[in-house]
């Protein structure tokens, strides 16, 4: 199967498993892919986070799974609205967060990315460590 499928069907059980289960995905699957349209930073992080976990060994996968989906359905949302908090646009703060999930999955694998932060995105982060 290729990446796009995959990604296609987590996401399909996701969605199933929020109806389900009362709970709904802060940011759905049309928004993200409307930003990735509309935006080409936010489109490079969701491509890069996409080949990362397409990249992960299996057995990463097994046990990094319910990890990823808790991620995908409350935790990025609620590091991006903290973000939209101080003063971030939306789109800059799921590329923020996204990049740093895809960090944090390269970390996990004991190697480094070969992808750097937008600068852009560097100087906020300056910025809101300055703020706090």
């Amino acid at each position: 199967m290729k990446t796009p499928v995959i990604i296609s069907l987590i996401i399909l059980t996701l969605s199933f498993f929020s109806f389900f289960s009362g709970m709904s995905l802060a940011l759905p699957d049309e928004e993200v892919q409307q930003m990735a349209r509309d935006y080409p930073i936010f489109k490079k992080a969701e491509d890069r986070i996409v080949r990362i976990w397409a990249n992960l060994p299996k057995e990463q996968k097994k046990w990094l799974r319910s990890e990823q989906i808790d991620w995908i359905i409350n935790l990025r949302d609620t590091e991006a609205s903290a973000l939209m908090e101080i003063g971030i646009s939306r789109v800059e703060a799921y590329t923020i967060v996204t990049d740093n999930r895809s960090d944090y999955l390269l970390g996990l694998t004991g190697t480094t990315s070969q992808i750097t932060q937008n600068p852009a995105q560097m100087s906020k982060f300056k910025t809101i460590i300055k703020k706090k």
